[in-house]
C-alpha cells in the first residue's frame, strides 16, 4: 500500500484545513500518516483510522538545538515509515522536512505553502534577517528533483518566481483549503442589531488593531453594530498578541472578544458581515466559510484576501492598515441591508463555483496520482 505522510505544525490546523484531503487519500487506497506536535485532540485522527506521530515542532522556537532535534525526528520518521510521498504544510515542516528529504533521493515531496506568513510580512530588522535564511531554505528544499510546490494565489507565485526560489514546472496553484458547503450552509440573516465577526489566529498582521480602531470610529459615529472578535493566541508566533494585549481587548467597550469558537459555522450564521483586514494571506478560509453562509465580506486589497471575493459583488475591499476605510465599508453595509444581503447571495454562489471542498480534494488527489505515475515511469 502506498504510504503518504503529512507533516503539519498544529494538529488543530490539520483537522480544520487538511483532514478532508487525508480522508480522501485514504479512501483512494493510501496508507495515511500524520505528524504534528502533541495535542489532546489526537483522538480525532484515530477516529478516522489515521496514523499519528508526534514531533516537537511547537516547542522549538528559534533554539538551534531544538530545531536540530526536530530535523532528526523527521529523518528517523522517514526511515521508519518509508513513505512514497511526504506532504509538508506550513513553514517549519517545509524547511525541516524539506531539508531532511534531501537525504532520501527516492522520496517525493509536496510543499504546501498557505501564505508567506509573518516572516515575509513583518518589516522589523529581525524578520528581515530571518527572511533571507528562509529564502535560502526554500531554495534548497525546492531544488529536490522529485517535488511539487502548491501555492494558493498568483501573487505568491509571482513572488517565488521573482526571487527564483522555485522552477515553474514544479508549481501548482490550488486556491485555498476549500469549504464544506453542507457544514457551512446558506442561511438568511438573523434579526436584530447588525453583527460583524472577525475570526482568526490572534496575530497582529491579521489586522486586529485596525478592527479595534474601526470599532471605535463606528462607536463615535453612533453606528449601531456589534463588533465581535474570535480567536486564540498562537504562542509559537512572535507576532501573536500578548496576554496583556488580549486583556486590553477584553476590557474594550467597542469590541466583544469572544475567544476561540469550536462552532465557527454558527458564528457566521449569527453574523451579518464577516471581516478580515489582514496584511496578506494565502487564501483565507474564514472568508470563504463566511461567504458560504451567505454573508457579505469586508477585507483588504492584498494577496489572498482579494481572491476570496468578487469586489463590489460579494464584498468590499479596503486598503490594508486603514481603519477609517474599514469603518466606512462596514458602515455602508450596515446601513444598506438589501445590498449586503445580495452580496451574501452572490458570495455563496462564488464559493460553490470555486472553493467547494470536493474541488480542492480532487485537485490534491490529481497531484498524488501524477507523482505516483511519474515515479512508475522512472522505475
Amino acid at each position: 500500500m502506498t504510504k503518504i505522510l503529512f507533516v503539519v505544525n498544529s494538529l488543530d490546523f490539520f483537522i480544520s484545513h487538511r483532514l478532508p484531503i487525508a480522508k480522501a487519500a485514504q479512501k483512494a487506497g493510501f496508507d495515511v500518516h500524520v505528524a504534528t506536535s502533541e495535542n489532546p485532540n489526537a483522538y480525532e485522527l484515530t477516529k478516522h483510522n489515521l496514523n499519528h506521530h508526534i514531533i516537537s515542532l511547537n516547542s522549538c522556537g528559534y533554539d538551534p538545538i531544538k530545531n536540530l532535534k526536530v530535523f532528526f525526528q523527521l529523518v528517523f520518521l522517514y526511515l521508519n515509515i518509508k513513505p512514497m510521498i511526504v506532504h509538508l504544510v506550513t513553514i517549519r515542516p517545509i524547511l525541516f522536512g524539506g531539508l531532511a528529504a534531501r537525504f532520501f533521493p527516492r522520496l517525493t515531496v509536496i510543499f504546501a505553502i498557505s501564505g508567506l506568513g509573518t516572516v515575509f510580512i513583518s518589516k522589523d530588522i529581525f524578520s528581515s534577517i530571518l527572511r533571507q535564511f528562509v529564502k535560502v531554505g526554500y531554495y534548497l528544499c525546492f531544488r529536490k528533483r522529485k517535488c511539487v510546490v502548491i501555492l494558493q494565489n498568483n501573487d505568491d507565485e509571482e513572488y517565488f518566481y521573482r526571487f527564483r526560489l522555485v522552477q515553474k514546472d514544479k508549481v501548482r496553484i490550488i486556491h485555498g483549503s476549500g469549504v464544506d458547503l453542507d457544514l457551512f450552509p446558506f442561511t438568511d440573516e438573523p434579526r436584530g442589531i447588525c453583527c460583524v465577526s472577525m475570526a482568526c489566529r490572534l496575530l497582529k498582521e491579521k489586522g486586529i488593531n485596525e478592527f479595534i480602531e474601526a470599532a471605535k470610529i463606528l462607536h463615535d459615529r453612533n453606528v449601531l453594530v456589534n463588533m465581535n472578535l474570535y480567536g486564540s493566541v498562537d504562542h509559537g508566533n512572535p507576532s501573536s498578541l500578548t496576554m496583556l494585549e488580549m486583556s486590553q481587548i477584553k476590557d474594550s467597550a467597542h469590541v466583544n472578544f469572544l475567544g476561540y469558537s469550536e462552532s465557527i459555522s454558527e458564528v457566521y450564521i449569527a453574523s451579518h458581515i464577516v471581516c478580515l483586514p489582514s496584511y496578506r494571506e494565502g487564501l483565507p478560509k474564514s472568508l470563504i466559510e463566511g461567504a458560504a453562509c451567505g454573508r457579505a465580506i469586508v477585507t483588504t486589497d492584498v494577496p489572498g484576501c482579494r481572491k476570496a471575493i468578487i469586489p463590489n459583488v460579494s464584498g468590499l475591499l479596503v486598503p490594508k492598515q486603514d481603519p477609517m476605510s474599514l469603518a466606512n465599508a462596514i458602515q455602508f453595509l450596515v446601513e444598506n441591508p438589501s445590498i449586503r444581503m445580495k452580496m451574501g447571495q452572490r458570495g455563496r454562489a462564488y464559493c460553490k463555483s470555486n472553493f467547494g471542498i470536493n474541488r480542492i480534494v480532487d485537485a490534491h488527489l490529481e497531484i498524488y496520482k501524477e507523482l505516483i505515475s511519474k515515479r512508475s515511469e522512472v522505475q
